[in-house]
């Protein structure tokens, strides 16, 4: 099954609120949002947090949520690392309130003192006491997902994604092709690229989880995302991706980063139902 929506509260309702933006994506037949806290965690009652869940259920929109884009986890400053790691958990909390996963996360930048491999097992370090005090505090149900990342200094290559998910449980990868796409200059051309990146993914899911995809277009230059463009662009192109997901029979989450959010979204779900994708 393959559930698709927006990044956000759909633009159309841009404004109302969460509960509203769960009510807007069903409204145009999608069935996914992704709860933005990027610039902040917005949800800190629990009451709160159990009236979006209580909405998504009687909306069926399958929830996830972005954590803030204010975090670096390998950072030369403890104090950073640290309050990284407070808004990690403060956004699992509020996932864990409202019934969603995973929480997305830009796990940080390279470290020129550590190089890539210390960058590695430092995030890997802080990843697992994250993990450690949200299993004492019981939220196991949400999943942790570090996110691909677009520039060449940010740590987040697929397959330092892929690997942390494999050693850590409870972390999950985020596959976002534009990011991909912009890390590689222009490297997904074809669905047997698309392939073998959600071959990848799949490896490393437990039996139940959905694969959590990010997609729009993107200008890049030099092996670093720009901005984000619409489907138009075909960069990359997502039809081969329509072809390859309508083809899995395992389960995929798709989020639209596109500029024209759900717009873009409702195009990526005509293109997988005319290849016979089982839609959400």
């Amino acid at each position: 099954m393959i559930w698709i929506g927006p990044a956000g509260i759909p633009l159309s309702c841009k404004g109302m609120g969460i509960k509203r933006g769960i009510e807007c994506v069903r409204e145009k037949g999608l069935s996914a949002m992704e709860v933005q806290f990027v610039r902040g965690v917005t949800v800190k009652r629990e009451e709160v947090g159990k009236e979006i869940y209580e909405k998504s259920k009687e909306e069926r929109v399958r929830l996830s949520v972005h954590a803030p884009y204010y975090i670096n986890l390998a950072s030369d400053d403890e104090k950073v690392i640290e309050k990284s790691k407070e808004r990690i958990k403060s956004s699992c909390l509020a996932a864990h309130w409202m019934g969603a996963s995973p929480v997305v996360v830009h796990a940080g930048y390279y470290s020129k003192r550590l190089g890539k491999k210390g960058t590695y097992s430092l995030i890997r370090k802080s990843l697992s006491e994250v993990l450690e005090d949200l299993n004492s505090s019981g939220i196991t149900d949400v999943k942790i997902g570090i996110e691909t990342m677009g520039k060449q200094k940010s740590f987040g290559t697929l397959d330092e994604v892929i690997s942390l998910s494999s050693e850590l449980e409870g972390v999950v990868p985020v596959i976002d092709f534009a990011h991909i796409h912009s890390r590689t200059n222009g490297g997904i051309r074809s669905r047997e690229d698309y392939s073998s990146i959600l071959d990848k993914l799949e490896e490393v899911l437990e039996e139940g989880v959905a694969g959590h995809i990010h997609f729009t277009c993107v200008e890049y230059s030099k092996g670093n995302e720009r901005r984000h463009l619409t489907l138009e662009a075909k960069e990359p192109d997502f039809s081969p991706l329509a072809e390859e997901l309508s083809s899995r029979d395992g389960d995929f989450v798709l989020i639209s980063e596109s500029p024209i959010l759900e717009e873009d979204a409702l195009k990526m779900k005509e293109e997988i139902l005319k290849r016979g994708g089982r839609i959400a």
